[in-house]
Order: structure tokens, then sequence, then C-alpha cells
């Protein structure tokens, strides 16, 4: 069985359209549990009207407001042998766990994920022909967590996890922001086989502000450097024996602490922005010091840091590769 676990706040718009996609899935073994999460509107009678009508679908009032929260009460009460997540603004293809199980059991994948399609779109007419799968090593799915930083592989809603592979795995309660990345990145440390289905299998709404998982502004976007400091820290102790994973990680610090120190200081947050100076310097010794990002990266990385312009002139001229 799956357990699907969706968080939702003030969804009333797009709650409807969340669910019944799950409902439809070609799937018929899952439980669907609505973490209620502090709404002010009619969401918690849409939840309530659901559980009542379906016996596999069960709701949680959140006691504390959060993201993870809300997604860490849905995992404990999680039966099933996978766990998955779906924000409460998205919405999935019918076919999505089908191919997750079947690509699961062909290649014994303790993690699953495919592709997505980002968007504002009320509807998406998904193509449900399916693209060759693959596995992908730890290494290349942290070079893609945080050099490239493709939506596809930081978020959690289009994944499967195994129910062993997270048990008393628990999201950080203390991030609001990138708190995906910084769970997945724990998960890579214990999972034994990933596999890839390339379709796409998950729709990621962007025209809900309201949606507790895409919080924006200054304060909750520093809480990114946040979580890729918690990640470097992971890294240095559980990544050992793959030094290249955290020389990632160390980049996409960089990268991230200069922008949101130049972000801070734009919007007149001075002190936020001195505050960043020493993670940008610890940051960028890392970088460059760095045996395995490989000339090419490192000089990508730097030059940003130090020539902010001069980066993105060349850019426009060679493109970000």
């Amino acid at each position: 069985m799956i357990s699907v676990i969706v968080p939702v706040c003030n969804g009333e718009k797009t709650l409807q359209r969340c669910v019944d996609s799950i409902i439809k899935s070609t799937v018929k073994d899952i439980e669907i549990i609505l973490v209620e999460n502090g709404s002010t509107d009619q969401t918690l009678k849409i939840c309530q009207a659901y559980s009542n009508q379906y016996e596999n679908i069960k709701t949680i009032v959140a006691d504390v407001k959060g993201l993870s929260h809300a997604r860490n009460l849905g995992m404990n009460a999680a039966k099933g042998d996978w766990i998955a997540f779906v924000d409460a603004d998205d919405y999935i293809s019918p076919v999505m766990y089908e191919y997750f199980l079947q690509k699961a059991r062909e290649d014994h994948d303790d993690l699953v994920f495919g592709d997505i399609v980002v968007g504002t779109a009320n509807e998406f007419d998904w193509d449900t022909g399916r693209s060759v799968d693959k596995n992908v090593s730890v290494r290349e799915y942290c070079w893609n967590l945080f050099c490239v930083a493709q939506y596809t592989y930081s978020i959690v809603m289009n994944k499967l996890f195994s129910a062993e592979l997270v048990k008393n795995l628990r999201f950080d309660e203390t991030l609001r922001y990138a708190e995906d990345r910084e769970f997945i990145f724990r998960v890579l440390s214990r999972v034994q086989s990933i596999g890839c289905v390339s379709s796409p299998v998950y729709y990621y709404y962007q025209g809900n502000p309201a949606c507790i998982s895409k919080s924006s502004g200054i304060e909750a976007r520093i809480d990114q450097v946040r979580s890729l400091q918690k990640c470097l820290t992971f890294a240095d102790t559980k990544f050992s024996s793959s030094p290249e994973c955290g020389e990632y990680v160390a980049a996409c610090l960089l990268q991230n602490a200069d922008f949101r120190r130049r972000r801070a200081l734009e919007c007149g947050l001075t002190s936020q922005a001195e505050e960043l100076l020493p993670v940008i310097k610890y940051a960028t010794r890392r970088v460059r010091e760095a045996k395995y990002l490989g000339k090419k990266t490192k000089l990508r990385f730097l030059l940003e840091h130090d020539s902010p312009v001069l980066f993105n002139f060349a850019v426009k001229l060679f493109g970000k590769s």
C-alpha cells in the first residue's frame, strides 16, 4: 500500500482537484492522509467530507502550523509500505504510482522519482506515453540536487519512498524553506537504489501564493542558506566516503548565500546581509579547495561570487553549463 500525505492550508480552491487526481490513480491500494494545517477557509470541511465518503481517506488536524510538522504528522500516521507526498495545489498523472511501483519492483529501487511539469494552468493533458527509465547514482543525484538545482530533484512530491528507507527520518521543523532538499539529502545517505521514470507525472502548480510549501520573502529565503549549512555539516559526517557530495553542497551554499546577501542589501536588511558574510567566506574557501568539482564548475561558482556582472555576461554569451 502507498500512503499519500497531503498537507493543506487554505486550499479550498485546489484541494478537490488534487485529491481527485490521487483517487483516479491506476494504483488502488492507496491511503490518503490529509493534514489540515490552520486553514481559515472551508478547507477543513472539504477534508472531512472526503474522509466521510472514502474509507481510505483520513483527516488529521495539525496542532502546530508548518509544512514540515504537517508532513511529519502524516508520516507518523502512515501505514503503507511506500510513502508519497502531494501538495494540495498540485496534482498527479493517474499512472504516476503505477510507473513508480513497476520501476521499483523491476530494479529493487527504494526511491523512485519522475519528471515534473511546472506551470500555472488549471488543467494539464497528461501524455501517458512512457520514456526510457534509468537508474541514478547517489553522486549524480547530488550533482543535480545542488549544482543544477532542478525541481525534479529537490522536491519530495514527485517521488516514492519505501517506508523502510525513511523509517525514523522526519522533516526538520526548524526550516520553513528548502526543507525538501535537506530531507532528501539525508535520505540519500541510506538509499540503496534510485530509479528515475523519465516521463512527466507530477504537475507542480505555481499559481497559489497561499500554499504552505511555496513560501517566499527574504526571511524565508534565508532558510535556504540554513538548510544548506545543515546539509554541509551532514555531508562532512555521513558522506566522508563521497567527498564530492560535500563539495557540491559547498558550491550551492556559496551561490545561495551570495544571492541572499545581495537581495537582503537591496531590501535594506543590513544585519541579515552581515550575518551571511562568514558563511560566504567559509563556502568560498571550501569551493577553492575542492578536488572533485572540476575546473569548469569551480570557475563558474567562483566567478559568480567574485564578479556577478562578468558572470551574467558570460552566461549570455556561452550559457550556464
